[in-house]
């Protein structure tokens, strides 16, 4: 089974060129698609707000199913609560206008990002997968710190979580951090959130696979989640299993980008302009 993680989608035009980190060639988009289809999970990060990012998740996301392959999508911006609703849409069951609402309700960001994503697999009868923590779940750990979370809360969730992860993830932490207040405290609340969130996204990724086994899961994931220090790492250390597509962009692109934080990366010449 493959999980595509994706994000939003636009008409946007997208990039032909992609590079391979374990080589650092330069493939097709054509290739990338063959490379990654038989693997079971496949995290594909994006800017939220970025058109081009969407695109590209769509393209992969028809080129799958052009394929045969059964397939999902894992959605960052829905929670595990949402799934009911999300497979009625998929069923053709929800009108557009209760969807519409459900997602306003769960991501701050303008739906026309997503729109075109939700309605190919809607139109094509694909698996929508939420992968989010419960709201209230998160904002209290990035407030409080998961030792404030209740009994009943923590069953909820994974086990052992703490701010321990590795100095690389770290020095992206302090960077995602760096508009925030400077407080040790409030960082370390703010580190336990991400990794609970990346935490709980992989298993609930993990819990589809072994419901639909055969299946390819593409994940939309912002980008602190899908890099492989993220969610990715949080799967058990079968690396086998997934690989992870990032869009280039400034400040994470093909001149500091490696293996270790990436499998291929989308190329947009425009960057260096």
């Amino acid at each position: 089974m493959t999980i595509l993680v994706l994000a939003s989608v636009s008409s946007a035009a997208t990039t032909d060129l992609v590079m391979r980190l374990s080589d650092r060639q330069v493939i097709d988009f054509k290739r990338l698609v063959a490379e990654t289809g038989t693997v079971r999970f496949i995290f594909m990060a994006e800017n939220h707000t970025d058109e081009r990012h969407h695109a590209a998740q769509l393209e992969l996301i028809k080129a799958l199913h052009a394929s045969g392959r059964p397939l999902a999508i894992g959605l960052e911006m829905f929670t595990a609560a949402s799934q009911e609703k999300l497979d009625q849409w998929v069923a053709g069951k929800l009108p557009p206008e209760q969807f519409m609402e459900l997602y306003r309700t769960e991501w701050n960001v303008p739906w026309r990002y997503y729109r075109e994503i939700f309605t190919f697999a809607r139109d094509n009868r694909i698996r929508l997968y939420g992968l989010n923590l419960p709201t209230d779940i998160s904002r209290k750990v990035a407030r409080q710190g998961f030792a404030a979370l209740t009994p009943s809360e923590r069953r909820l969730l994974p086990a052992d979580i703490t701010c321990d992860v590795s100095p690389a993830y770290m020095i992206l932490l302090r960077q995602a951090y760096a508009n925030h207040a400077r407080d040790d405290k409030a960082f370390a609340h703010f580190c336990e959130a991400q990794v609970l969130w990346n935490r709980h996204m992989a298993r609930r990724m993990q819990a589809f696979q072994k419901e639909y086994p055969g299946y390819t899961m593409v994940a939309l994931l912002g980008t602190g989640h899908a890099l492989k220090k993220g969610a990715p790492g949080e799967m058990g250390g079968d690396a086998a299993a997934y690989r992870v597509i990032l869009p280039e962009f400034k400040g994470l692109n093909r001149q500091n980008l490696t293996m270790q934080d990436t499998d291929y990366l989308l190329l947009f010449d425009d960057l260096f302009r």
